[in-house]
């Protein structure tokens, strides 16, 4: 295990919480055990940015070929609102989500 998860559980979430989304992702390829604890923080919150691969349509990609993501989502802010793609979404079960912004 790596020395980093030796640290208080505290004391990880204060140094994680100081991290971008980018150096978050970056530190979870360190290793598999920090994998494990940071996975959750990087999917806890995904914005969709219309125009690019990260759009409404991408999510919905993306959560139907990584469904051990799904359960770690609690919000979605949506830039853009395409009724198909949004309601492939909606169909979607995300048991944790909290709320979908526009």
């Amino acid at each position: 295990m790596p020395a980093f998860l030796n640290l208080a559980p505290k004391t990880l979430d204060i140094i994680t919480e100081m991290l971008s989304q980018h150096e978050k992702a970056k530190l979870a390829a360190t290793s598999k055990a920090i994998k494990t604890y940071i996975e959750p923080q990087l999917w806890r919150k995904i914005k969709t940015r219309v125009g690019t691969s990260q759009d409404t349509a991408g999510l919905v990609g993306l959560l139907t070929e990584r469904l051990d993501i799904v359960p770690l989502i609690k919000v979605l802010v949506l830039d853009e609102y395409h009724p198909c793609h949004a309601r492939r979404l909606l169909s979607i079960t995300l048991p944790e989500m909290w709320c979908i912004l526009k």
